[in-house]
């Protein structure tokens, strides 16, 4: 397949067409309209209520298809490592990964024997990235654990939001008291209403 950057990239690519096949399917089933939407009037308050009726059963293929995707993209980090030691002139062992751990005291004590051979400005470079909790590299480490838990304790859950909800009692009252034009639309006006000091939500 190439030189090992090669591989690296197939390994990437492979991913995103992973990320991709899990954003499709998605998209499809979003498209089908799951959820339903049902109206009742408050007769105290002469007011419709909207709600959701029924809940959709999420298919069971999403978490598999989104546990493949971040363990390729897991899997493309290591791919890097390797790629990194060889290019150093150094052959990798059983222990060479992309190297992320749980704290910066980790990575700094066992982090160089995950890529041995890497010369100063790729150790200074992967430094840089902070390839552990709470650092730049956060992310890094998030990805590491989810690839865990999805390859040995469990399924990674997929779920949908609400992305809007009926306005509530304390909100409308003072939605009334702000009669005033907003200067930069709807949008803005919601904002200030919704991040206000007075308001108690």
């Amino acid at each position: 397949m190439g030189t090992a950057y090669d591989r690296v990239l197939a390994k990437y690519d492979w991913a995103e067409q992973h990320v991709s096949n899990f954003e499709a399917a998605v998209d499809s089933f979003r498209l089908t309209d799951p959820h339903s939407i049902g109206r009742k009037n408050d007769v105290e308050t002469g007011e419709y209520v909207y709600y959701v009726k029924t809940v959709p059963v999420i298919p069971a293929s999403f978490s598999f298809m989104l546990g493949d995707a971040i363990h390729n993209l897991r899997s493309a980090l290591d791919h890097l490592a390797v790629a990194l030691v060889e290019a150093g002139s150094e052959k990798p062992n059983t222990k060479t990964c992309f190297p992320i751990f749980d704290t910066p005291k980790a990575y700094s004590e066992l982090s160089r024997g995950k890529v041995p051979g890497l010369g100063e400005h790729m150790l200074y470079a992967l430094d840089n990235i902070q390839p552990y909790k709470g650092g730049f590299g956060h992310w890094a480490w998030q990805l590491h654990q989810l690839d865990i838990r999805d390859k040995h304790r469990m399924l990674l859950t997929v779920c949908t939001i609400p992305m809007a909800r009926t306005v509530l009692p304390g909100e409308k009252t003072l939605f009334n008291t702000r009669k005033a034009v907003i200067i930069g639309g709807a949008s803005v006006f919601f904002r200030q209403m919704l991040f206000a000091p007075q308001n108690p939500y």
